[in-house]
């Protein structure tokens, strides 16, 4: 099995997201990650599934989802030539000033990016 990422254009309406997943839940296909949003075209959005399968199963998804009537395109992500991150927004409130500092510590160690610091002991990364 392999961790694959298949990226596909999708008409941007009502149930599409539901009919995508139902495809998916219908043939037995595990999805281990999903996003969907859309693009600047209103008429579009882009579905991103990441799926643990071997390349019978991969190519059975690939097929399916463009029998699809609202699929526009599917891709199979190169794994070589993709680049993955995973975000985390999370918000701390604290007046506690060494609570803060711990907080800071923790998203330098872990190299994130702090969006806003408020006076009343808010910290948003």
């Amino acid at each position: 099995m392999t961790i694959t990422t298949i990226a596909f254009l999708v008409e941007n309406k009502p149930g599409v997201l539901f009919n995508v997943a139902n495809m998916f839940r219908r043939r037995g296909f595990n999805i281990d990650s999903i996003s969907v949003g859309a693009l600047v075209e209103p008429d579009l959005a882009r579905m991103t599934v990441v799926v643990d399968a071997d390349a019978k199963i991969l190519n059975q998804i690939v097929e399916q989802l463009s029998k699809m009537v609202d699929v526009v395109n599917v891709k199979r992500l190169d794994p070589g030539r993709t680049m993955m991150r995973e975000m985390l927004l999370i918000k701390v409130e604290s007046s506690d000033p060494m609570a803060r500092e711990e907080a800071l510590r923790h998203v330098n160690t872990y190299h994130g990016l702090i969006l806003n610091i408020e006076a009343e002991g808010r910290i948003q990364a």
